[in-house]
């Protein structure tokens, strides 16, 4: 006579499978072997780990992907620049701008002519 069938509960294995547990860690929660899992999960599904895993991983996606979107409806600023970077493809653009486009830049927004602002690198000098 065999030793006694450990529990193996489906909802916690779900539960597992959402969170994107692997399956050394699902075997860990249950007390389980690695093989012993895979025979309990086509015991009880008629279908392999991989598959069921599978299954409520992408339950599980949605889940997050779901809670990400109601963040950023909610105002939640990092939520909604990394939806946009990585929903959208937004990105930050840097410019870099020569010593001289620079200069012009300066004198168009303080509203005065370049030459009256001192070359670059000169320190010290007030318009």
């Amino acid at each position: 006579m065999g030793r006694p069938r450990k529990p193996f509960s489906r909802h916690e294995f779900e539960k597992l499978c959402r969170i994107q547990s692997t399956i050394e860690e699902i075997a860990a929660w249950f007390d389980m072997d690695v093989d012993t899992v895979n025979k309990r999960v086509y015991d009880e599904y008629g279908s392999t780990f991989s598959v069921i895993f599978r299954r409520y991983r992408g339950h599980g996606k949605v889940s997050l992907r779901r809670r990400q979107f109601q963040k950023a409806l909610e105002g939640d600023s990092r939520m909604l620049k990394f939806l946009g970077a990585n929903w959208l493809g937004q990105r930050e653009r840097v410019e870099f701008l020569s010593s001289e486009e620079a200069k012009l830049a300066l004198a168009e927004s303080l509203g005065v002519s370049p030459d009256d602002l001192p070359d670059a690198g000169s320190p010290n000098t007030t318009v």
